[in-house]
Parts: structure tokens; sequence; C-alpha cells
């Protein structure tokens, strides 16, 4: 909602980045997931997501893969009556992808609506493989929003489906132990960075920097 602000310009910083670290591959599944919850793996995954339509050619499909608390749609508010998502497409892995699309910003969204029974075992059936792979035929980047990884199985089968992984911590809110875990029990080979969110600007050292750019920079 805010385009020209100073968080608006690290997203684009991000997507720059991802888009460096996937050179090796395209189409890219990329998985952002985060040690626990709280720590803004959903906001960073849709404006990440915004950021890389903006800022490619290619397009962008942001899949809500938190069957267990999807939040996506709460953040966006958007109305859940009768609308199918993920997690229905799942359970129907050859149905058409448009039917289960909303188009937002410039973005493809698939939210998940409802919680599911059983998500560890869709999540682990061929029928998710394959459905990525179709996703990714269609769209040059599939970020799919995962549970966190220490307390949950599901977001490790996701990051073992996905070519990279995204690790979100939160400044003086993610336990350095709990961090520390989460990064141990990921292939390393696949975690393509770390993002800081929540972070104090106006008492860091880059304060000044960010000063110069709303002084001169920001669009008012």
């Amino acid at each position: 909602k805010q385009p020209s602000s100073v968080a608006a310009e690290q997203y684009f910083t991000l997507a720059a980045k991802v888009r460096q670290r996937c050179q090796d591959k395209s189409p890219v599944v990329l998985v952002v997931t985060s040690a626990t919850g709280g720590e803004g793996k959903t906001l960073t995954s849709l404006n990440l997501s915004i950021a890389l339509a903006r800022s490619s050619n290619g397009k962008v499909l942001l899949v809500d893969a938190d069957l267990r608390r999807p939040m996506l749609h709460e953040y966006l508010e958007l109305d859940n009556s009768k609308r199918k998502g993920f997690g229905d497409l799942l359970q129907n892995p050859t149905d058409d992808i448009q039917k289960y699309i909303l188009q937002y910003n410039g973005v493809s969204l698939m939210p998940t609506f409802t919680r599911v029974s059983n998500p560890l075992g869709m999540l682990t059936s061929d029928s998710a493989r394959l459905l990525l792979e179709r996703m990714s035929r269609d769209y040059a980047y599939v970020v799919l929003d995962s549970p966190p990884i220490v307390p949950i199985a599901d977001g490790h089968v996701l990051a073992n489906l996905a070519d990279h992984v995204l690790l979100i911590a939160r400044a003086r809110r993610t336990p350095r132990e709990l961090f520390k875990l989460a990064a141990d029990s990921l292939d390393r080979s696949n975690v393509i960075g770390v993002a800081l969110n929540d972070v104090d600007l106006r008492h860091s050292r880059y304060s000044s920097a960010y000063r110069y750019y709303q002084e001169n920079y920001q669009v008012r």
C-alpha cells in the first residue's frame, strides 16, 4: 500500500537478490518459511511476490501452502465463502489451476481458505509434486508460503519439493536457539538466504541512509 516507502524498496532489493541467486534455475519454486510462527512469513511472501512480479518479466504465483493455519486470505481480507483454494486443488490435482487463482497487484494468488484434514499426507503425495510441476510450466516463480519449520513437518516436505528456501527471522522476536535449529534442519545448499523482519531502522547504523532516501527520493 506504500510502494515508495523504505520498506517497499527493501522488498525490491530482496527480490533482486532472489533473482540473482536463482539464476541457475528457471522456473523457480521458492519456499518462504521460518523457525516458528509470528515472524512474518506471509507478509514477506506477499510483498516479495509483488516485487518479483514488478521487477521481472516472468509471471509470479503465490500459494498459501499452510494447510493448517492459512493466513493469506485474512491478510487481504478475501471473502472465503464458496471459494476453493490450494487444499481443494490438492484433492483434485488434474483440475484447471486457473479456477483456483485470484489476481492481486500483478500477482496470481492461490489462497487456502479453510484448514484441511491430513495436511501432511496431502503434501507428501504424488499429487503435490505433480501439481507444483504443472504450476512451474506457467509461472517463472512459484512462491510457497509455508508453515514454520521447527514445530511442523509440513515445511520440511515443502522444502524438499522446492528448488530454494528463504528463511525468515524477526528482530527481537526469533529466539537464537530456534533459528539455529531451523537452519540446521534444512539442506543448506537449498537455502538462498535469510530475511530479517521488523528491524528498527531509525536506531540502526543505516539510519542516516534511510533518512536521506526519505528526504530526497520518496514520493510524497
